[in-house]
């Protein structure tokens, strides 16, 4: 015996193993690994459905009401509870925040959305790239008058921010159970 001998730390589902001398640091987890992907799908519909949400409640609250949202709202019997709910409003938010985060949310939510479905299967890149290039498009086609609506450069940046922010979760979960460092 070399005096040296295997250390291992576990903390809840994880185990982080050390070989000395420090060859090789391993994480691994109790999990198996269909139990892994399970959860990563349920954190990415459970981002999904809120990046979703907040988007839509910066929207119902915080924009003004002569949008086709709220004729909706109306049609299907909720605009009343929606004006109580603006009443209820004790704050304002920054312009930022009420008038380029929503779309950025709901590009953030379809691409969440899309990997929790595909994960990682033939096509996901293409349809997580018709989210981030469709979002971009609206911006630009704002620019030269394409649609209605107003360009704002804030808007590219936060949907470029909130596809950096996806990209880097998904290198983050990549790994799964026995993975190397």
């Amino acid at each position: 015996m070399n005096g040296f001998s295997d250390k291992r730390l576990t903390i809840g589902f994880y185990s982080i193993s050390l070989d000395f001398p420090l060859k090789a640091c391993y994480i691994t987890t109790s999990m198996r690994k269909s139990s892994m992907k399970n959860l990563n799908k349920t954190f990415y519909l459970l981002s999904s459905v809120l990046s979703m949400f907040f988007g839509g409640m910066i929207y119902l609250l915080w924009r003004p009401q002569n949008l086709v949202m709220f004729s909706w709202c109306r049609s299907i019997g909720i605009g009343e509870f929606v004006q109580q709910m603006r009443g209820a409003v004790l704050f304002d938010l920054p312009v930022w925040f009420v008038y380029s985060l929503p779309q950025a949310l709901w590009c953030f939510s379809g691409m969440c959305c899309i990997h929790a479905i595909w994960n990682r299967r033939n096509g996901e890149h293409f349809w997580i790239a018709v989210v981030f290039m469709g979002a971009l498009s609206i911006e630009v086609m704002q620019f030269f008058h394409i649609i209605s609506g107003s360009f704002d450069a804030v808007d590219l940046w936060f949907i470029i921010l909130f596809f950096i922010l996806f990209e880097l979760s998904i290198q983050i979960f990549k790994g799964g159970p026995h993975e190397e460092i």
